[in-house]
C-alpha cells in the first residue's frame, strides 16, 4: 500500500508552535559540551586543578577514587588553572582526579523539609547527608545564592516572634518566615553586667 501524503503538502504546513516552544525551551536546557578538570596539586583542604572556563563561587565536583563525589567552591583562577576550596574531608582525592564545574554557585532553598533538621555550613543534612528532600542545599534556577545583598533593613517586615534562647545573655526576636539571615537581635534581657 502506498502513502498518500504529499511530501510537499508537509513542508508547506505551519509547525505547531507550542510543540515548537517546548522544542527551544528543551533544547536550552541542554549543554551538550562538558566542562572537565583534573586535579594537579592538594595542598591541605585546596586544590589546584587544570579547568577552563569556570566563574569565582561556582561549585565544583571532585570525582575521589572510590567513586565519592565531593563539593568544592572555586576560590581563585589564573589562565587554565583554578583554586578549589574542598567543602569535606579530601580523603580520597587523588592527583589526576576529575574536577566537574556545576555551572551554580552555592545557593540554598527554604522549605518544610529542613525544618528541625541539623544543617551543615553547605546546607546539607547531617543526619542524613543522601537525602535531598532534609537538606537546604539546592542547584535549582530558583534557588537563593549564599553570597548576596543583604536585604534593607526597612524593606524587611516588623518583628512578631520572640526566640527564647535559654542563653543567660539574651533572647532574640525573629522573623519567623524565614529562617535565613534575618535574626535580629532587639534587646538583650536578663545581664548584670
Amino acid at each position: 500500500m502506498t502513502s498518500s501524503v504529499n511530501p510537499t503538502e508537509t513542508r508547506n504546513r505551519p509547525l505547531n508552535n507550542e510543540l515548537l516552544n517546548r522544542f527551544r525551551t528543551r533544547l536550552k536546557a541542554i549543554n551538550p559540551v562538558t566542562r572537565v578538570g583534573k586535579v594537579h596539586e592538594i595542598v591541605i583542604t585546596t586544590l589546584r586543578a587544570v579547568l577552563p572556563d569556570v566563574m569565582q563561587g561556582e561549585l565544583c565536583e571532585i570525582i575521589c577514587t572510590d567513586g565519592r563525589r565531593l563539593l568544592g567552591e572555586v576560590v581563585a583562577f589564573t589562565a587554565n588553572e583554578v583554586t578549589i576550596s574542598c567543602l569535606e574531608a579530601v580523603d580520597g582525592i587523588s592527583l589526576g582526579a576529575t574536577v566537574i564545574p556545576l555551572g551554580c554557585r552555592h545557593s540554598v532553598e527554604s522549605h518544610a523539609g529542613i525544618i528541625g533538621q541539623m544543617l551543615d555550613g553547605m546546607g546539607r543534612n547531617m543526619n542524613v547527608p543522601g537525602d535531598r528532600s532534609v537538606q537546604a542545599l539546592s542547584f535549582a534556577s530558583g534557588s537563593s545564592p549564599v553570597m548576596r545583598q543583604a536585604p534593607s533593613a526597612s524593606e524587611r517586615p516588623p518583628i512578631q516572634d520572640q526566640l527564647v534562647t535559654g542563653v543567660r545573655v539574651g533572647d532574640y526576636d525573629c522573623h519567623d518566615h524565614d529562617p535565613f539571615g534575618k535574626i535580629t537581635i532587639s534587646k538583650v534581657r536578663g545581664c548584670t553586667g
